[in-house]
């Protein structure tokens, strides 16, 4: 599927709407083929950016749905390296539920799987939230360990993307570096293209200037956060930012979101379609998702574009 690659890439730069749409339209369209190689291994790629588009916008579960229904759909087939790679997800689902013992299983059973079969990519890492569980396990030598690990693996890619990324996490496991460790951070993804992995930074570091007593310091990487956590349609990042800012007697701006420019590719897809005269249905056929994202997409593209409905649609989009 020449889908997937978008997946990856779009996630990559951050949009996680358009992810989720592609995510939800690979699983449509290979609903009914036979459970062969490529199609596990598509479903599964397509699966493992769908939960985390849903983790992004606070959908724990639905993150955790998708992931069980793949379960539930392939237990029996054969292994391949994309649904190794969802052990990754499993452990975001099960931090985010508060259960640092079964994300460290996950994130294990993903190295073990990876291990045996002589694959560690810096891109998919169980070493990320492996270390996250482990701090919360208490067990800070070993999340320090594992931390160093990843940044030496991205390292040897040698990309803006994963060193910065690997920065951030070890920025946790080494609370005396933990700000200069964030700032190098910040500093290496502005190089990068990869927007969600800058905006999560940035919130580590103005939560740790706020602590820090460096309240001044800290609001502008939280409103750049929030402002980048909007673009990308992480509603779980921007709320992280907004709280933070609120700590600090602040807000985050107001997101501007208005206008033919603030479409996203996905919702531009529908928009195109939609002035044709097509019902929503036929939308979702030609487009492989469901009805109800068309509806969901049409409701979004409309207050971006400050109008009532499909009768203005055409003008607006001139």
């Amino acid at each position: 599927m020449v889908c997937n690659p978008a997946i990856f890439l779009h996630w990559q730069l951050g949009d996680v709407a358009f992810v989720e749409a592609e995510a939800e339209g690979v699983l449509a369209a290979l609903s009914q083929e036979d459970p062969v190689a490529h199609v596990i291994a598509s479903r599964a790629t397509a699966t493992h950016f769908g939960a985390y588009g849903a983790l992004e916008r606070g959908d724990v579960d639905g993150a955790a749905g998708l992931l069980d229904r793949f379960a539930a759909e392939h237990s029996d087939v054969p292994s391949v390296i994309p649904t190794i790679w969802l052990h990754e997800p499993r452990a975001a689902v099960a931090l985010a539920r508060g259960n640092p013992d079964l994300a460290r299983a996950e994130a294990f059973a993903q190295r073990d799987r990876l291990h045996a079969v002589g694959v560690d990519p810096p891109t998919i890492s169980w070493r990320a939230p492996a270390v996250r569980a482990l701090l919360l396990l208490g067990e800070h030598r070993e999340a320090r360990a594992l931390a160093d690990e990843l940044l030496a693996v991205a390292r040897k890619w040698n990309t803006p993307t994963e060193v910065g990324a690997a920065l951030r996490v070890l920025a946790h496991a080494d609370p005396d570096n933990r700000l200069d460790l964030l700032t190098e951070s910040t500093t290496v993804l502005d190089r990068s293209p990869a927007r969600l992995h800058l905006a999560r930074a940035l919130v580590d570091l103005g939560e740790a200037l706020r602590v820090a007593g460096r309240r001044t310091e800290a609001r502008d990487p939280l409103h750049r956060a929030a402002d980048l956590a909007t673009d990308c349609g992480s509603t779980a990042l921007r709320t992280r930012a907004a709280a933070a800012l609120e700590a600090l007697g602040d807000r985050p701006r107001k997101p501007v979101s208005a206008g033919v420019e603030a479409l996203t590719a996905s919702e531009r897809r529908v928009a195109d379609l939609a002035v044709t005269g097509r019902a929503n249905r036929e939308i979702a056929q030609e487009l492989f998702v469901t009805p109800k994202t068309v509806e969901n997409h049409l409701g979004r593209i409309y207050t971006k574009l400050g109008i009532n409905g499909r009768r203005e649609l055409a003008r607006a989009l001139t």
